[in-house]
C-alpha cells in the first residue's frame, strides 16, 4: 500500500473508531452519527441494529482486504 493509500486507510479507521464509540453510547448523538457515517463513506441508516451490522460488515471487509 502506498503512502496515500495508507493515509486514506488511517483516516477511515479513525472515523470508524469515532463512529463505533458514538454508537456504543446509551444515548448517541444522531447528528454526529450522520456526519461520521458520511465522512466514513457509509450510507446513514436510522435503525441502530442495521447501523451496527453495516459497521461490522464494513470492518470485516476492510480487514479481509
Amino acid at each position: 500500500m502506498d503512502t496515500e493509500g495508507t493515509n486514506t486507510y488511517t483516516k477511515r479507521a479513525i472515523k470508524y473508531r469515532e463512529l463505533i464509540d458514538e454508537l456504543s453510547l446509551d444515548s448517541p448523538n444522531e447528528t454526529l452519527i450522520k456526519t461520521l457515517m458520511k465522512e466514513a463513506g457509509l450510507k446513514y441508516i436510522e435503525d441502530p441494529i442495521e447501523r451496527l451490522n453495516l459497521m461490522l460488515t464494513t470492518l470485516h471487509a476492510a480487514e479481509v482486504n
